[in-house]
């Protein structure tokens, strides 16, 4: 007969009920306790995520010149000159980003930059720069700036419009070869001129 007392001999047989069968895989016990201390310790050990709160920036503005241009203001230039012309989006997180479009077709810009606010380090002014050459055919065409930003209503853009007033004078002078009438004889000649405003036409001589 055993000699145990009768409470040690019910926590051996707690123990031999709990201990797991000789055919089980050893260390599969410890292998699940080491995949979820490893889960636990990359969940500790992974870098913070960065919280981003959008702020919706305001409408573009151009500028010509340092001046602010009022929505649809004509931008005088002569014709052959170049001419550079902002964009200009404000208080925005995270940046804008701004395409430039000559009625329908699309224009690519000098650089673009983003800067943050003076006093508002978390804000962003995104200023975008754009050469344009002045000819007559330019004459009325809409130039558009358009800011993207994903705080922006849908379709996500704005707009901002000036119109170019390029001025142009051009004069075509045509002589006739001499030409016999009867009892004279005379040269003609006749004067065209094709501009953007209206033009006046002297005789000098």
């Amino acid at each position: 007969m055993s000699t145990e007392p009768t409470e040690l001999q019910t926590v051996r047989a707690e123990e031999e009920r709990a201990r797991p069968p000789e055919h089980a895989p050893r260390g599969q016990l410890t292998d699940s306790l080491d995949n979820d201390q490893s889960s636990a310790l990359d969940a500790l050990s992974s870098p913070p995520a960065a919280l981003v709160v959008r702020a919706e920036p305001e409408p573009p503005r151009i500028l010509f010149n340092g001046t602010l241009l009022e929505p649809k203001q004509k931008i005088m230039l002569s014709a052959g000159t170049r001419a550079a012309v902002v964009c200009k989006v404000r208080y925005g997180r995270p940046p804008a980003h701004v395409e430039w479009h000559l009625d329908s077709r699309r224009l690519t810009p000098l650089s673009q930059m983003n800067t943050s606010e003076i006093g508002k380090p978390d804000l962003w002014t995104t200023r975008s720069i754009l050469e344009i050459e002045a000819t007559r055919f330019g004459y009325g065409k809409q130039l558009a700036c358009r800011a993207y930003h994903p705080s922006y209503p849908v379709p996500h853009y704005r707009n901002a419009y000036a119109l170019l007033d390029v001025a142009s004078n051009t004069v075509f002078l045509f002589r006739s070869p001499e030409v016999q009438v009867e009892q004279m004889a005379h040269n003609s000649t006749a004067c065209q001129t094709t501009a953007t405003l209206k033009a006046s036409v002297t005789q000098i001589g």
